[in-house]
C-alpha cells in the first residue's frame, strides 16, 4: 500500500469520466539460448467497451505482436548475490524488444514500439521479494514519434501448496509521456502466477489505470496469461 501511494503522488488525478472495462488473454513463450539469454514471444488480444455517458458505449478491440531478448546481468549493487546461481535466479536483467500494437487490418492506426528493460527482484524477507523495473519505450503512433519512461516498484511472495509453485504479488507504475509532457498514466495490477509444470504457467490478473491527458481516464482490465517454457 506505501508503494501505491508514493507512485499516486506522482500523477494528478484525471478529470474525465470516462471509462473502460477490458478482457486480454495473452500467451508468452520463453525459449532459452544459454544460460544468460532466453527469447521471448509475446501475443494478447485486448477486447473492451467504453462508456461514455454522453457518447453511449463504443466497442474496442486491440491486439499486440511482440517478440523480445531477455540478457541476465550480474548483480551491481549486491556483491553478495554475485555467489548465488544469479544467472538462472535472475536476480537482475535487461530486456530489448519490438512490440506492434493495433489492428492489424488498419496498419495506419498502428503503433510500432521499441523497447530498452531493467528489471530486478531483491529478497528482502525469508518470504518477500521486491521487484522493480525501469522502462523506456521509443514509439511510432500512426507516424508520430514519442517517448515514454516508466518507472515499476513491487512486492511478491514465492511460496508452495498442493505440490505447486505460487507467486502471488502487487505492483504499481507511472508512466512519462513525451507527448503530454507530463506524467500521464499510473497503473495497479495485483494478480498470481501459478507452475503446472515444468514447461507451463498460468498468471490471472487485474489491473487498473488511469490516464490524466489520454483517453479514456479510467481503465479496469481481467487479464490471463499462459506462459511456456522451453
Amino acid at each position: 500500500m506505501a508503494i501505491f501511494f508514493v507512485v499516486s503522488l506522482c500523477v494528478d488525478s484525471p478529470a474525465g469520466a470516462e471509462t473502460r472495462e477490458e478482457v486480454v488473454p495473452e500467451f508468452d513463450a520463453f525459449f532459452k539460448m544459454d544460460d544468460r539469454t532466453r527469447l521471448f514471444l509475446k501475443a494478447a488480444a485486448t477486447r473492451g467497451e467504453d462508456a461514455d455517458l454522453s457518447r453511449g458505449s463504443d466497442q474496442y478491440k486491440s491486439n499486440e505482436a511482440a517478440v523480445s531478448l531477455d540478457f541476465t546481468l550480474q548483480p551491481i549493487f549486491r556483491p553478495f548475490l554475485r555467489d548465488e546461481d544469479w544467472e538462472h535466479n535472475r536476480y537482475f536483467w535487461m530486456r530489448v524488444g519490438y512490440h506492434y500494437l493495433g489492428k492489424f487490418y488498419d496498419s495506419e492506426k498502428a503503433e510500432n514500439r521499441g523497447s530498452v528493460e531493467l528489471d530486478t527482484r531483491q529478497p528482502v524477507s525469508d518470504n518477500f521479494w521486491f521487484t522493480g523495473r525501469l522502462k523506456w519505450d521509443l514509439r511510432d503512433i500512426a507516424g508520430e514519434n514519442a517517448k515514454r519512461y516508466g518507472v515499476r516498484l513491487g512486492v511478491e511472495r514465492p511460496f508452495s501448496a498442493g505440490g505447486r509453485a505460487l507467486v502471488p504479488y502487487a505492483h504499481a507504475e507511472v508512466l512519462y509521456d513525451t507527448r503530454y509532457d507530463t506524467w500521464n498514466q499510473q497503473i495497479y495490477q495485483t494478480g498470481i502466477d501459478i507452475g503446472l509444470n515444468n514447461r507451463w504457467r498460468v498468471e490471472p490478473y487485474f489491473q487498473y489505470q488511469e490516464n490524466t491527458q489520454s483517453e479514456p481516464a479510467h481503465v479496469y482490465a481481467i487479464g490471463l496469461i499462459i506462459k511456456y517454457y522451453h
